[in-house]
């Protein structure tokens, strides 16, 4: 089994899986719950 985020901004992104057997893969969008610390993130990404 494998598994891969990717982030796409500071609230989101994607898990991407692969399960060989029984032969399951996809994508799912992942969202923060609290935005608490978006924020802080997107200033950090400003500097």
């Amino acid at each position: 089994m494998s598994a891969c985020r990717t982030v796409t901004s500071c609230a989101q992104g994607f898990l991407h899986y692969d399960i060989p057997t029984p032969g399951l893969m996809g994508v799912v969008p992942v969202q923060r719950i609290m935005d608490d610390n978006v924020a802080d993130c997107e200033a950090a990404q400003q500097e």
